[in-house]
Protein backbone atom coordinates (compact mmCIF):
# COMPACT_ATOMS: atom_id res chain seq x y z
CA UNK A 1 0.00 0.00 0.00
CA UNK A 2 1.17 3.30 -1.11
CA UNK A 3 1.98 6.09 1.92
CA UNK A 4 2.05 9.90 1.46
CA UNK A 5 5.04 11.31 2.66
CA UNK A 6 5.92 15.06 2.86
CA UNK A 7 9.60 16.08 3.15
CA UNK A 8 11.85 19.19 2.53
CA UNK A 9 14.78 19.20 0.37
CA UNK A 10 18.11 21.10 -0.80
CA UNK A 11 17.61 22.48 -3.90
CA UNK A 12 21.01 19.81 -4.66
CA UNK A 13 18.89 16.89 -3.45
CA UNK A 14 16.11 18.18 -5.70
CA UNK A 15 18.33 18.73 -8.86
CA UNK A 16 19.53 15.13 -8.13
CA UNK A 17 15.57 14.51 -8.83
CA UNK A 18 14.47 16.57 -11.37
CA UNK A 19 17.38 15.73 -13.86
CA UNK A 20 15.96 11.88 -14.43
CA UNK A 21 12.39 13.51 -15.04
CA UNK A 22 13.79 16.21 -17.49
CA UNK A 23 15.64 13.63 -19.23
CA UNK A 24 12.55 10.80 -19.68
CA UNK A 25 14.43 8.16 -17.68
CA UNK A 26 11.68 8.25 -14.92
CA UNK A 27 8.52 9.73 -15.19
CA UNK A 28 7.76 11.00 -11.57
CA UNK A 29 9.69 12.49 -8.87
CA UNK A 30 8.28 9.05 -6.39
CA UNK A 31 9.76 6.78 -8.88
CA UNK A 32 13.06 8.30 -8.46
CA UNK A 33 13.07 8.16 -5.08
CA UNK A 34 12.13 4.62 -4.60
CA UNK A 35 14.58 3.72 -7.13
CA UNK A 36 17.17 5.65 -5.06
CA UNK A 37 15.79 4.01 -1.53
CA UNK A 38 16.51 0.23 -3.64
CA UNK A 39 19.75 1.12 -4.08
CA UNK A 40 20.28 2.36 -0.63
CA UNK A 41 18.83 -0.87 0.46
CA UNK A 42 21.45 -2.63 -1.47
CA UNK A 43 23.80 -0.97 0.13
CA UNK A 44 23.07 -1.37 3.56
CA UNK A 45 22.55 -5.45 3.20
CA UNK A 46 26.07 -5.50 1.85
CA UNK A 47 27.70 -3.15 4.28
CA UNK A 48 26.20 -5.40 6.93
CA UNK A 49 27.14 -8.70 4.74
CA UNK A 50 31.03 -7.36 4.81
CA UNK A 51 30.66 -6.53 8.35
CA UNK A 52 29.28 -10.03 8.92
CA UNK A 53 32.13 -11.96 7.37
CA UNK A 54 34.81 -9.91 8.96
CA UNK A 55 33.17 -10.77 12.57
CA UNK A 56 33.45 -13.74 11.13
CA UNK A 57 37.11 -13.78 10.29
CA UNK A 58 38.09 -12.05 13.94
CA UNK A 59 36.02 -14.64 15.41
CA UNK A 60 38.18 -17.71 13.44
CA UNK A 61 41.24 -15.80 14.14
CA UNK A 62 40.44 -15.69 17.87
CA UNK A 63 39.91 -19.41 17.47
CA UNK A 64 42.54 -20.51 15.91
CA UNK A 65 44.55 -22.73 17.87
CA UNK A 66 47.89 -22.65 15.83
CA UNK A 67 50.81 -21.00 17.80
CA UNK A 68 51.48 -16.96 17.14
CA UNK A 69 54.04 -16.27 14.80
CA UNK A 70 56.61 -13.16 16.34
CA UNK A 71 56.99 -10.29 14.19
CA UNK A 72 60.50 -11.56 13.05
CA UNK A 73 58.86 -14.74 11.85
CA UNK A 74 56.22 -13.19 9.46
CA UNK A 75 58.83 -10.90 8.25
CA UNK A 76 61.46 -13.77 7.38
CA UNK A 77 58.25 -15.82 6.12
CA UNK A 78 57.31 -12.99 3.93
CA UNK A 79 61.17 -12.77 2.53
CA UNK A 80 61.48 -15.88 1.40
CA UNK A 81 57.85 -15.87 0.15
CA UNK A 82 58.74 -12.70 -2.56
CA UNK A 83 61.88 -13.76 -2.93
CA UNK A 84 60.67 -16.65 -5.37
CA UNK A 85 58.48 -14.47 -7.41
Amino acid sequence: MAAKLSITLSPEAMDVIDNPLETGRHVSGGEVIEQALQLLQRQEEEHSGRWNNIGARVQRSANDLRPNLTSKQVREYLDRLYSKH
